[in-house]
This record gives C-alpha cells, sequence and structure tokens, in this order.
C-alpha cells in the first residue's frame, strides 16, 4: 500500500515516546494490528490510529523503521508485509525489517485501552491543569501530579501548587515521566478520559490515545495540603500586587551568582523590588521598579528557580509573613491566576 511517508513519521514520533529502545522484546517494537500501531512498557502504552490496515498483526524493531524514514526523502513510501519482514520501497529504495516474533504481547491490555467503551468527557481545561501544575525538577516523594474530583495538585516541599477544573476527573496520581509524554504528544487539549481496573488511566484525543499507570495516589496527603491554600488564604491586610514583566528578566541574571548556583534574595520594598545574589566570590544587585507601589518591607530568599517557575504562569502575588503563623514557618508568596483557579505557595528559606 502506499503512504504519505511525513504523515506516517509523524505517527512514529509520538508512538516512539513509549518504547523502550534498547529492548529487543516487545517493549521495544511498534506493534501493527488491524488499524492500530501501538508501542508500550511497563508504565505507559501509546495506541494510534492509522489511516490504513494491514492484514495481519506483527511487530519490528521501533528504532529500526523510525530512524529508517527519517532518512528517506522521498514523499510517498509503499509499505508491503512479508512473510519475515515489513518491506518499505521507493522508487529507488528497496529495505526490509524484520518481523519480531510476538514474545510479551500485551494483547488484552491494549483492546482495552482501545475499546470505544467507558469513555468520558474530559474537563475542557485538562491540558492547561497539566501545563500549570507539572514540576519537571521536582525530586521529592511527591513527584508528579494527583487529582482528586475537580482539583489537580503537584508540590514538591517547598513549592505547592492547585488548579481547579472545570469538571470532576476522578482521583489519580501519575508521574512526570507520563506528564511530560502528555504534555509532548496532544496538541493542547484532551478530549476524553478513562480508567481500567483502578491502575491504569487513558487520555483520548482524536485518533491518539496515552495510557499510564497510576501510583497509589492514597499516599499522597491531598487534603493536608490542600488544607495549606486554606491557611494562606488571602486576607485585605496582605500585601498584593503583579510583578514587574522585567524581573524575570532579572531573576536570570541574579542566577549567574546565585548562592550554591541557587539561592537568591528578594527585598520587597516600598516602590521598588531588589534582587541580590552571592556566591562567596562575586555578587550582584538590581533594583526595578513597582508597576502599582506597595508599602512593606521584606526580605525573601529562595532558589531562583522557583521564582522562574512561578512567574511562566502568572505574576499576579500576595505576601503571607511569619508572625501571623508561627515563629519556624517562615514567609510565603503565595501567585495566583486571576479568577484564582491557579495557586501556587512559595516557602521563604528564611533571612
Amino acid at each position: 500500500m502506499e503512504v504519505n511517508r511525513k504523515d506516517f513519521l509523524e505517527i512514529l514520533e509520538k508512538a516512539m515516546l513509549a518504547v523502550l529502545k534498547k529492548e529487543h522484546t516487545a517493549l521495544g517494537c511498534f506493534v501493527f494490528e488491524d488499524d492500530f500501531i501501538y508501542s508500550y512498557n511497563t508504565e505507559m502504552m501509546i495506541a494510534h490510529k492509522l489511516p490504513f490496515e494491514f492484514e495481519n498483526k506483527f511487530m519490528v524493531k521501533a528504532d529500526d523503521l523510525h530512524k529508517l524514514l527519517k532518512k528517506i526523502p522521498d514523499e510517498k513510501i509503499e509499505l508491503l508485509l512479508k512473510e519475515k519482514a515489513l518491506q518499505i520501497k521507493t522508487k529507488n529504495l528497496t529495505a526490509n525489517i524484520q518481523i519480531i516474533t510476538e514474545g510479551s504481547f500485551y494483547k488484552e491490555i491494549m483492546k482495552a485501552h482501545t475499546k470505544e467503551e467507558k469513555w468520558t468527557n474530559a474537563p475542557t481545561n485538562l491540558y492547561t491543569g497539566f501545563e500549570m501544575c507539572y514540576m519537571p525538577d521536582n525530586n521529592s516523594y511527591y513527584v508528579g501530579i494527583c487529582a482528586k474530583e475537580d482539583r489537580m495538585m503537584s508540590m514538591d516541599g517547598r513549592l505547592c501548587g492547585i488548579y481547579q477544573l472545570e469538571s470532576e476527573i476522578g482521583d489519580f496520581w501519575i508521574d512526570n515521566n507520563a506528564i511530560k509524554t502528555i504534555l509532548k504528544i496532544f496538541p493542547g487539549k484532551i478530549d476524553y478520559v478513562k480508567y481500567i481496573d483502578n491502575s491504569w488511566i487513558c487520555f483520548k484525543k482524536d485518533n491518539l490515545i496515552f495510557s499510564c499507570r497510576k501510583i497509589e495516589d492514597k499516599k499522597f496527603n491531598f487534603e493536608k495540603f490542600e488544607g495549606l491554600f486554606t491557611k494562606y488564604a488571602k486576607k485585605d491586610t496582605d500585601v498584593s500586587s503583579i510583578f514587574p514583566d522585567e524581573f524575570v528578566n532579572v531573576i536570570d541574571r541574579a542566577s549567574l551568582f546565585a548562592f550554591n548556583n541557587k539561592v537568591i534574595s528578594i527585598e520587597f520594598l516600598p516602590g521598588k523590588i531588589t534582587c541580590k545574589s552571592d556566591d562567596k566570590k562575586n555578587n550582584f544587585t538590581e533594583t526595578i521598579q513597582w508597576k502599582e507601589k506597595i508599602e512593606t518591607n521584606i526580605l525573601f530568599r529562595s532558589d531562583y528557580s522557583f521564582f522562574v517557575y512561578a512567574l511562566k504562569r502568572t505574576s499576579h502575588f500576595y505576601l503571607k509573613e511569619k508572625p501571623e503563623y508561627g515563629k519556624n514557618e517562615g514567609k510565603h508568596i503565595v501567585f495566583f491566576t486571576p479568577g484564582y483557579n491557579y495557586k501556587l505557595i512559595m516557602k521563604s528559606l528564611g533571612d
């Protein structure tokens, strides 16, 4: 059959994200069955509906097929299923890629994930929730995103973010590898979701399905962390403002001399904000003006990357000082989006 190489390659690029490249078993293969291509490992699976269909089920080494299609210059290619190989032909080229013995084939799992039954509409802002809550540098016990009913949350000890979904999605906790894949393969929106045996969650848009294993969400103390947002809720007496647009660039410059390559100091002052860093050999100070004058004088120390992370999401914030909450709790900045559908608590490292 003749297929468009570019369109087929785009499908393979997505499927490659679940392939274990050094595996010589099914975990390193593309599986073709009916009009679907599958790739999977022990933690995730990708299924994509194809615009064509082979007569028989078979597997080929994913890396071999992917690399070949990337190097073929022709717009159209011909795919032929032989007895022991998948043949790829163009006007001047013929390549045969060996068919792999079936081995461990997750047929039941694959069929369960692609069945049309049990899919429910995903919250319309689910993809945005993943974008907002994803903490790529999180190395804590709570790595990933946990969802409960209509809220999503992520936390790593000094940052805790929560996002309000527009409808309920149920309860799950998935790791950063799954979230990174979701953000890469879905074009800005997820249409459907379903659960399988309380151990897998599946997401679908158009002809693409991504499934991943759930982490035991009972170990994520959602209610406790959610209570922080009640504890640090905004009051009329709290200092609130908007960081200037240039502030993220100031943070970037200060990071060059950050203590331990991480820590910077921010002074919140009436009319201006000063950013400082000192790595014991070099030091840096830069001051910019507030858009709106604030009446406070607070020193806040934090990992510069936390500020960069927060400012990519919103520039709105309010301050919480320790006298209200006890001696050892430090200071907190609460970032929020207008409408409060997203909040992020950042804890100070102390004075």
